[in-house]
């Protein structure tokens, strides 16, 4: 009888240190599948720095309610927890827990979103989709240049949206439209930087006179800036 009151009390106790120790070490055999989920309101977001979604984190049939989980991101942050902050923890109001997650406008692409209790987490791919711009304005700081194969002008492109930002790398594009005997050089393409701007030169390519177009394009729905460069002798 002493040895079966022993053999009951192991096994109520070792019943007990497994229970608390479901969230700490996800090899004794609960999955996280039981613990916890994470879904967003929406399959994308879009790569702006203002568009917003909302993650919600359940706690399932194994896990106990009012638990802190902690959201991460890869991009984007959370403005609850501060500008710029990619990682946050909140308490469960039961068994959800809610946070509001913004973009940026320096990724695209898929981005990994997690939510996190104890050593158990969740994670999925966000789509971050690139916000292209809605207008460009561009502009040369020189329209006559000598047609010496040497020298150039510079030609800015600012890139411009209704709502929020265009994407950090947005393509911008370049074609020379010969007008005469004219030709020029120009990269075909370059990459909005971190002020969202591409700049770029253009020069003679034959070292003959005359007049050539540039003109400029994106993806969107942006419309074409044409700029015109006069070539002289030299």
């Amino acid at each position: 009888m002493k040895n079966q009151i022993i053999l009951y009390t192991l096994l109520i106790v070792s019943s007990l240190s497994f229970s608390n120790c479901e969230l700490e070490d996800p090899t004794i055999g609960v999955t996280t599948d039981e613990i916890i989920s994470i879904k967003s309101s929406a399959p994308e977001i879009l790569a702006n720095g203002e568009a917003r979604i909302t993650l919600t984190a359940e706690l399932l049939e194994k896990a106990d309610p009012n638990l802190d989980i902690t959201f991460q991101t890869e991009a984007g942050s959370f403005p609850l927890a501060g500008e710029g902050v990619r990682i946050a923890t909140l308490t469960a109001s039961g068994r959800d827990a809610e946070i509001t997650l913004q973009s940026d406008n320096e990724n695209t692409g898929p981005v990994i979103v997690s939510a996190t209790v104890g050593n158990y987490t969740k994670a999925f791919e966000l789509d971050f989709t690139p916000a292209f711009p809605d207008d460009i304005v561009s502009s040369a700081d020189r329209q006559t240049v000598t047609a010496d194969r040497v020298d150039f002008a510079q030609i800015t492109t600012n890139l411009y949206r209704d709502a929020g930002l265009s994407t950090i790398g947005t393509r911008v594009n370049y074609e020379i439209i010969e007008l005469d005997t004219a030709t020029a050089s120009i990269v075909p393409f370059d990459f909005a930087n971190a002020d969202l701007q591409s700049i770029v030169e253009v020069k003679s390519s034959n070292g003959k006179p005359g007049v050539v177009q540039v003109v400029i394009s994106t993806e969107g729905e942006a419309t074409q800036e044409v700029i015109e460069i006069v070539f002289e002798e030299q």
